[in-house]
């Protein structure tokens, strides 16, 4: 009983320092962030110098089931970030 009350503990703080992490943060790229988060939680990280879309593909190949909400996710994601970039 004691290990499932320290993995439930330890469970909330990986959660609590998530929210953290993640405050402040537009919802899109929030998604997008906590997309990354549980990818590489699952194996599949991204490395520095890889794109949004480069990584997109990767893991649309390894979660197939998952790919409409990673195409979603993703795209806002991209669109966000290259809106910012143009010039008003």
């Amino acid at each position: 009983m004691q290990h499932q009350r320290g993995a439930a503990g330890r469970s909330w703080v990986v959660l609590l320092s998530l929210r953290r992490e993640l405050r402040g943060l537009s919802q899109t790229t929030a998604a997008y962030v906590r997309l990354a988060r549980l990818a590489s939680w699952q194996g599949l990280p991204q490395e520095e110098h890889v794109t949004a879309y480069d990584n997109h593909g990767e893991l649309g190949r390894n979660l197939p089931e998952q790919r409409q909400a990673v195409d979603r996710i993703v795209g806002a994601y991209v669109r966000r970030a290259l809106s910012a970039r143009r010039p008003a």
